[in-house]
């Protein structure tokens, strides 16, 4: 079944609903739980085609002054990876993908990351290897990758780590005693548009 899409316009307060026709793949629908960035004018989000004998992951587009859907290949050595750790952010202004391999059911074991940074947007030649680096235990789920080089994690009780890699090993490391599912860090950009302008629900207040 194709997936309905809506765009809500903050200038004139109405969602705008329809079934696109310009779908990259075969339909497949990004969980909750996978990331989505907004880049140079488009959101990106991880999804996955499945097919008989194994599945693509790649990145689907939206142009936000089209509303046109695109797709853009992962390097190869992340398309048959599980897409459900596949997490994209952008790091010095390059989108980057993060794939995180770890021991399951909270069984001990290694973990590993692989980081990958688009150079050039929507050039696939340009995918670079930023890191790929392997851990004798679990060093937990990654939050954000920072502009230094660095990488935030959050394990098991709440622990939020800092890994320089510079450096070579963890300089901090807090236990708050949380859910690790629960720990989230992302950025925000102030403005000074009003979410609720030009509603049509307030200018009739507004009248009255």
């Amino acid at each position: 079944m194709t997936p309905k899409v809506e765009v809500y316009s903050v200038k004139n307060g109405v969602s705008r609903a329809w079934f696109p026709n310009d779908l990259p793949c075969n339909y497949s629908t990004c969980l909750d739980a996978w990331s989505q960035v907004f880049y140079n004018g488009c959101v990106h989000w991880i999804i996955c085609d499945y097919a008989i004998g194994g599945s693509t992951a790649s990145i689907l587009t939206f142009d936000m002054s089209t509303e046109r859907f695109g797709s853009i290949a992962l390097p190869k050595y992340l398309v048959k990876k599980p897409a459900f750790y596949l997490k994209l952010t952008v790091v010095r202004g390059c989108l980057t993908v993060i794939y995180t391999k770890r021991p399951r059911f909270s069984f001990p074991g290694p973990s590993g990351y692989i980081i990958s940074a688009m150079m050039e947007y929507k050039n696939t030649d340009s995918w670079a290897l930023i890191y790929d680096v392997q851990f004798p235990y679990d060093m937990g789920r990654v939050l954000r990758l920072r502009e230094n080089g660095g990488i935030l994690m959050g394990a098991g009780y709440g622990e939020l780590k800092f890994f320089d890699f510079h450096a070579g090993y963890f300089l901090d490391s807090y236990s708050r005693f949380v859910v690790e599912d629960a720990i989230y860090i992302g950025g925000y950009q102030e403005s000074l548009a009003l979410l609720d302008e030009g509603r049509p629900e307030r200018d009739a207040e507004q009248d009255e």
